[in-house]
């Protein structure tokens, strides 16, 4: 299957996912109202760029990996920028997927590449807490 041209602006409500429930959403706050808007303006920002989703991907696992290393500092200066490091890779990784549906990119390799790095950054956290 062929997918369609990419428009030629970044369109941010055609690149958000549909919603999967009422329990979803009211648990969802932060993600749609911080990490889903940042995202949006990353995806803007690299919209009309060489930018691949999946490079997204990696940057925002090796973000989570970095918050990883950081929580196992055990220092307070070293929680507050694992926390924000942790922050960042969840919302580029929000970004990757945004930037893949906007784009008319979605792939297999993609959606499988960015579950199982997902699953290594929450590994990388848990650990270094």
């Amino acid at each position: 299957m062929i997918a369609p041209p990419p428009p030629e602006e970044f369109d941010f409500r055609a690149s958000q996912k549909g919603q999967r429930s009422a329990f979803f959403a009211g648990i969802g706050v932060i993600d749609r109202q911080l990490n889903r808007r940042a995202a949006a303006l990353l995806v803007k920002a690299v919209y009309r760029t060489r930018v691949t989703p999946n490079q997204l991907t990696w940057i925002s696992a090796v973000m989570g990996i970095v918050s990883g290393g950081l929580f196992a500092q055990g220092e307070t200066s070293a929680f507050v920028a694992a926390g924000i490091a942790a922050q960042l890779s969840s919302i580029i990784d929000g970004a990757d997927g945004m930037l893949a549906r906007a784009r008319g990119q979605c792939s297999s390799y993609g959606s499988h590449l960015d579950l199982f790095l997902d699953r290594i950054i929450d590994f990388s956290i848990f650990a270094g807490i």
